[in-house]
């Protein structure tokens, strides 16, 4: 029998990537640290029996629009040096394309006060121990 061969948690693996340097998740905590970048995967296809090609987003959240900026950015720096260095964490990744340049787009659940800037990506990833 044919055995399917999962891809990567591409939120999983970047969040747990960025959470070392920087607050990261895929929900906004109650308790939002500020700055504060949220991921979500929204989209992405298979690119071979092993290799997949996650795309996400990448959501900074500040007081002010200039620090949420910049925590998209120094999200998209990290994950920049991860693609040059082919691993995020334990996971064999590649080629990164910037999908979207960072944009003020306002989040109307988060209240006022907090602002928010996107970017989206998508980037090379292998199946674990493939």
């Amino acid at each position: 029998m044919a055995e399917y061969i999962e891809e990567p948690d591409a939120e999983a693996v970047i969040v747990t990537f960025l959470s070392t340097d920087i607050a990261a998740g895929t929900k906004i905590p109650k308790t939002r640290p500020n700055p504060f970048v949220r991921v979500r995967k929204v989209g992405g296809f298979r690119r071979s029996l092993v290799s997949f090609r996650p795309r996400f987003t990448l959501e900074g959240y500040a007081s002010s629009e200039v620090a949420a900026l910049g925590a998209v950015r120094e999200a998209a720096a990290l994950i920049w040096q991860a693609s040059a260095e082919g691993v995020m964490g334990s996971t064999p990744v590649g080629d990164l394309n910037e999908i979207s340049l960072p944009q003020n787009l306002p989040d109307p659940t988060v209240g006022e006060g907090v602002h928010r800037y996107t970017a989206t990506y998508e980037i090379d990833m292998r199946a674990y121990g493939a």
